[in-house]
């Protein structure tokens, strides 16, 4: 043991940083152990503070607002996209909104029977109507008609003509060249009309397998701050009967798939609302796995309302949570909904330590007024958990500067919910533990707190503490064996180096479609569309704002010939370009054309432009790409179709490309030409998300060592329980990159989560290790015993708070599974088998504090060898809890000692406990007792200190095994 001359040579070997460290645990302890006596002392003040506390943030859920919108949820903050999307929106906007229908068919859709059939579909859509609103009223107006485009539109929907179609009337339309519309005079191209089409060796198309039905409306959705999103109710209801009826399909068409705006919106959004229900699951399976873990089955002992407790500190945090970061103006966004799973992961693992710290009280400490037990049991449980929590408040909160608004605001609650849980855990949950261990005292029933049972209440079945008992005596002995440590170390190094491996090689992909359930029918709509309508690459345009187009003419010849030769890019259509050949072709004899194809003068220029956009086919084609004032062109804009892009990198790649072009042509104002596309924004998301991550990752790994260090108050201990963290979660993006995942905003946001919860499953160990004397190996064993089954608790209670989430159809929720599963596995491992080898073989000696708890650690005993086995506590009190004999118990209670064999039959009688009434031959006074009931004693803690005589009688006992025997 450590006496007092060897702590005073400690105390001298000291380093300065050792100092610091044992002020720190000594002030942190200290503040602790107060703390826990004034809540002990004041429990029903200490839960009412608490909910007025829970209550007073609450109420800035009156400022509470949802956002749903793409572009306020993924688009970096100050990206370019953001400031081209609003000035598009104000000069380009399409107000257009489409819904869709893809008709298949597995032999040909060109024959009557089924232009037939998309006939009766087209007139029920047409006729369509909701409460304030019908196709008329509803629909994108060309030259006065209804927009709708579709085969029928070749014969101007005309019911007479279609239904008198033979299937050589049809193919002979569809192979026509240069078809125009006879409804709305607009080129039409039936290719693109067609999937999979079948030719002959000319060229002559004879049947294709599907064909789309497209509508258009007009696009009035403004922004709802109850739903977060752009909405127009009429609209959105109409598009919800088109997607009833293109379900319901058609009996002579094989396949409808259906597409709107509303559909995609309804389907996301249903998936994650849908999976609430797992949530409530899995609430309700912690708070039964929390009863039977932290109690006994009897009628006194079990903790349901201990349970519900728990329940309610993480409900009250998620309430300040929401709260707090509401009125600070930060906005809730779909992937909040996995909030609640990540406070209740913490939240119980932070109990369990708690729990475990009052369970590993001795018995000595638990003689104790009970505001002492309480305060004894805080002042292990919180310098631990303060660690934990302190390090994943200061993860999420440096989650928080990033530039993703969507990660940004989680990371903001996160952050908050984390501190309150801790706060809740150390005030609420402390107390309630109080107020139950006063039942507990006065033997009220533990559902009925009314009734009182009598003195000799004896249960009829007890639970031993098997975990920890599986922790002390079988785990630790197996774990801590020189082969076993070695096999572990070469198991982990190995899984390190096959991680690193998927790490570098873990892709940056994203895409929107994710969100939406497998069995949706969007999904299956976006899957037959890819199908028979491959893309061909996607398509952007290029703004052209605040240019001279007479005086800069080259330089907008310069940016078409760029654009064209750009090698991402497939093909480019210029108003601009198809002007300047028309001019040349028409009025190559006017006065007033130059020698450079150009008119002499801007007014003329101007004039001609007019002309073209107006009167001529082609120009009219792009009568939406330019925009004029008073005869002047003000703004315009030329589309372009990217190459096929194989993965992120490409795509950034391309925007970059393009985004360069524009800025090197050289027009007089640097901002004057723009690349923009719809995917612009996602690809720019993309662009910084890695960039995010390992920002991220790093600098929250950084504070959290720093952290570590500060709490936990020892360098070498720190950096262990570093490198623990680190491993993790190189393990963790290896296995993601095995099992299928990418890196996108989701993941991001979950790997930022696992920093939190890998250093829960260390720090733990890692701070428990140096509050425990002994050489290492034993600091190891008693770690292991005191704090693993609160590791392991935490762990698996995690587990099952999104077990459920393997059912669910939302690819936010299934990411979460994916990684959370890999983060309790692999820091359940680190945490639980790697740390405690690494610790006995290479820990830093103990604080200097930890004398008291160690000695009350190794069970109160203490052997002396040099008085032939007395067992003696360093107090001087006899007290024989543990013994080295093998296959014997020392069973001591108020009357009694007995040493008893493994089958229950007793080896010698002890004297008596009681002082003056015993006799020297230890014969009288016992009775023999059973090994299941000595077990059951002193798991209840029936074991106490007894005097000088039991220490003389073990004097009697002769064995020469090392094996500890526990009780």
């Amino acid at each position: 043991m450590d006496t007092s001359k060897e702590k005073e040579n400690r105390k001298q070997k000291s380093s300065c940083l050792k100092s610091c460290s044992n002020a720190i645990v000594s002030v942190l302890e200290g503040q602790f152990y107060r703390l826990g006596k004034l809540v002990g002392k004041y429990p029903w003040s200490t839960i009412l503070l608490s909910l007025a506390v829970a209550g007073c943030f609450g109420v800035g859920m009156l400022n509470f607002t949802e956002e749903n919108r793409r572009e306020k949820l993924w688009i970096p903050m100050q990206a370019e996209s953001l400031d081209h999307l609003e000035w598009i929106n104000q000069y380009y906007s399409s107000n257009l909104r489409v819904a869709r229908l893809l008709i298949e068919d597995s032999s040909n859709v060109l024959t009557p029977t089924v232009l037939q059939a998309m006939l009766e579909m087209d007139q029920s859509i047409k006729a369509l109507s909701v409460p304030e609103g019908d196709w008329e009223s509803l629909c994108y107006k060309i030259a006065g008609q209804c927009w709708a485009s579709s085969l029928l539109e070749l014969w101007s929907f005309n019911e007479t003509v279609i239904m008198g179609l033979t299937e050589s009337d049809i193919l002979d339309m569809v192979n026509q060249e240069n078809f125009t519309s006879p409804v709305y005079f607009t080129p039409i191209d039936v290719d693109s009309m067609l999937g999979d089409i079948a030719r002959n060796s000319s060229g002559y198309i004879l049947s294709a397998k599907a064909t789309p039905m497209t509508y258009f409306l007009m696009d009035k959705r403004v922004y709802d701050p109850s739903t977060g999103e752009d909405d127009d109710p009429v609209a959105d209801a109409w598009e919800k009967k088109f997607s009833d009826l293109g379900q319901a399909g058609h009996s002579d068409i094989d396949g409808v798939y259906t597409f709107t705006i509303f559909s995609f919106g309804e389907e996301s959004g249903k998936s994650i609302q849908g999976d609430i229900t797992f949530l409530s699951a899995g609430y309700l399976l912690i708070i039964i796995y929390v009863a039977i873990m932290l109690g006994k089955f009897t009628m006194i002992e079990h903790k349901i309302y201990i349970s519900l407790a728990g329940v309610i500190v993480i409900g009250l945090s998620i309430l300040v949570a929401i709260g707090f970061s509401s009125a600070c103006g930060f906005f809730y966004g779909p992937v909040h909904t996995v909030l609640p799973f990540l406070l209740l992961g913490i939240g119980v693992d932070d109990m369990f330590v708690v729990v475990q710290a009052w369970s590993n009280l001795s018995p000595k400490e638990k003689k104790a007024d009970l505001h002492e037990i309480v305060g004894e049991a805080l002042r292990h449980a919180g310098v631990s958990i303060t660690v934990t929590s302190i390090t994943d408040f200061v993860a999420f909160g440096i989650g928080a500067t990033t530039i993703l608004p969507a990660l940004r605001s989680f990371c903001v609650y996160c952050a908050i919910g984390i501190f309150f849980l801790f706060f809740f855990c150390i005030t609420f949950f402390t107390a309630c533990l109080t107020i139950d261990q006063k039942r507990v005292n006065s033997r009220r029933n533990a559902c009925c707190c009314c009734y009182q049972h009598d003195a000799d209440y004896q249960p009829c079945c007890k639970r031993t503490d098997l975990l920890q008992h599986f922790f002390r005596h079988i785990y630790s002995n197996i774990l801590l064996k020189l082969p076993v440590k070695i096999i572990v170390v070469v198991v982990a190094v190995a899984l390190f180096g096959v991680n690193i491996w998927g790490t570098i090689n873990l892709k940056q992909e994203f895409q929107f479609e994710w969100f939406l359930p497998e069995d949706s029918y969007v999904v299956e709509y976006i899957e037959t569309s890819d199908q028979y309508f491959p893309s061909q690459g996607f398509s952007g345009d290029i703004f052209i704002r605040d240019v001279d187009y007479y005086d800069e003419y080259d330089k907008l010849d310069d940016l078409y010939d760029e654009l064209i030769r750009n090698k991402y890019v497939l093909d480019a259509d210029s108003w601009f370009e198809d002007l300047r050949v028309w001019m040349k072709n028409n009025k190559a004899g006017d006065v007033n054309m130059g020698n450079n194809n150009m008119p002499t003068t801007e007014a003329v220029f101007n004039s001609w432009a007019v002309q073209f956009l107006t009167m001529t086919n082609e120009g009219r084609r792009h009568s939406d790409d330019v925009k004029m004032s008073g005869g002047n062109i003000t703004y315009s804009r030329i589309n372009f179709q990217l190459i096929n892009l194989d993965d992120s990198s490409e795509q950034i790649a391309a925007m970059d490309s393009i985004r360069s072009l524009t800025k090197n042509i050289g027009f007089d104002s640097d901002d004057a030409v723009f690349a923009y596309g719809d995917f612009f924004p996602t690809w720019e998301a993309n662009k910084v998300i890695k960039v995010e991550l390992y920002r991220n990752l790093g600098l929250a790994m950084l504070a959290v060592f720093v952290v570590t260090l500060v709490l936990i108050a020892n360098l070498w201990t720190a950096l262990l329980v570093f490198l623990c963290v680190i491993v993790s979660l190189v393990d963790v993006t290896g296995m993601m990159y095995f099992w299928g995942l990418t890196i996108d905003t989701v993941t991001t946001i979950n790997l930022i989560l696992a920093v939190g919860l890998t250093v829960d499953y260390s720090a733990h160990i890692g701070h428990t290790f140096m509050t425990v004397l002994g050489d290492r190996n034993r600091r190891a064993k008693y770690t292991l015993g005191d704090m693993g089954p609160a590791v392991f608790n935490g762990g698996v209670s995690t587990f099952l708070a999104f077990v459920l989430l393997i059912l669910s159809n939302s690819y936010i929720f299934k990411v979460f599974f994916k990684i959370f599963f890999l983060v309790v596995l692999i820091g359940l491992f680190h945490g639980l088998v790697v740390l405690p080898i690494l610790l006995s073989w290479v820990g830093p000696s103990p604080y200097l504090s930890a004398e008291d708890r160690g000695s009350e650690k190794e069970d109160n005993i203490a052997l002396d060898n040099n008085k032939n086995g007395s067992a003696k506590t360093s107090d001087g009190i006899d007290n024989p809890v543990m013994i080295p004999r093998p296959n014997h118990v020392i069973v001591a209670n108020n009357d009694e000692v007995l040493v008893m064999n493994s089958d229950g039959t007793q080896v010698q009688s002890v004297a008596t406990a009681t002082k003056g009434n015993h006799d020297n031959d230890g014969t009288k006074g016992t009775r023999e007792i059973s090994i299941d009931d000595a077990i059951n004693n002193a798991v209840d803690d029936q074991v106490f200190e007894t005097n000088e005589s039991i220490g003389e009688t073990a004097n009697n006992i002769q064995d020469d095994s090392d094996d500890e025997i526990f009780i």
